[in-house]
């Protein structure tokens, strides 16, 4: 019986680097013959990538195997269009690398380690995963891939960047005759019946509770602002049982960006754990 005939359910692939070129090979082939009329291969395409690299190298390879690579490659070229829409970074397009000098360099390293590896580095293989993650059609060649950020576009200003002059200084801009003659001698009245106000609020039976969800919101704030341990954070997601390794290094690499989703992970326990991982995954797909 073939290896790579029906489906397997659970079973595991780990990816070497000889088969990750055959893929990345085939599926160009695959695009440039309209087997990828938009964003998705044919199911047969990726029975065929499956059948091959089963046999190439002696595996169980499955249609399964190859969509989920697809899917880590996926994310792999949005994570580099986001780098390279970021402020402060060029983009070489003949060595095919992200560009930065020293400073936005370890600023990001920081702020992302993840995003190391792409940094002031030539990109592997980034002309194939144009066309074999991209949306444009290929029809032979390289082609240019539609998602590629316009120059332009990296250098304009956010607008919500934009400081709006309608909220400079103080909106009530009459000049301080003016509210004086318009207050007269009211204001003193306001004055006092806010101090009024504020005095029955510490009387208030509702003030011990509202002192409580004060504490309990600081509290809060602190608990989502604290460090990730990212070497734990990865040994609890990659002990989630029910998922093949590159679908849970996935997994972890999106939490270690989104670090509040990460310090929600991490206080769950095992049963929810498998569940937000079920419900990321089906997002992903």
């Amino acid at each position: 019986m073939s290896k790579n005939k029906g489906k397997e359910p659970g079973s595991q692939l780990r990816w070497t680097q000889p088969m990750c070129d055959m893929l990345f090979k085939m599926l160009v082939v695959e695009a440039e013959q309209g087997n990828k009329p938009s964003n998705k291969y044919k199911p047969q395409s990726l029975d065929k990538v499956a059948k091959e690299i089963g046999v190439k190298f002696n595996v169980e390879c499955y249609a399964s195997h190859v969509h989920n690579r697809l899917r880590m490659v996926r994310k792999e070229w949005k994570l580099i269009q986001d780098i390279r829409k970021k402020s402060g970074f060029g983009w070489d397009d003949n060595l095919k690398m992200i560009t930065c000098d020293k400073q936005t360099y370890d600023a990001e390293v920081l702020a992302h380690p993840p995003h190391a590896p792409y940094l002031n580095k030539k990109i592997e293989r980034y002309d194939e995963m144009a066309i074999v993650v991209g949306k444009d059609m290929a029809t032979g060649g390289f082609s240019k891939q539609w998602s590629e950020p316009s120059p332009l576009v990296e250098n304009e200003t956010p607008q919500n960047d934009i400081q709006n002059p309608e909220f400079e200084g103080d909106s009530n801009t009459l000049p301080k005759d003016a509210h004086e003659a318009s207050n007269g001698t009211s204001s003193k009245g306001r004055s006092h019946r806010k101090r009024t106000y504020a005095a029955m609020n510490e009387d208030s039976p509702f003030s011990e509770m509202t002192e409580q969800l004060k504490q309990i919101a600081v509290a809060i704030t602190a608990l989502s602002h604290g460090p990730v341990n990212t070497n734990e954070l990865h040994k609890i997601v990659m002990n989630v049982e029910g998922f093949e390794e590159d679908m849970l290094d996935e997994a972890f690499d999106h939490l270690v960006n989104d670090e509040k989703a990460g310090r929600a992970l991490m206080a769950k326990n095992d049963r929810m754990r498998k569940l937000w991982l079920e419900k990321f995954f089906n997002k992903t797909l």
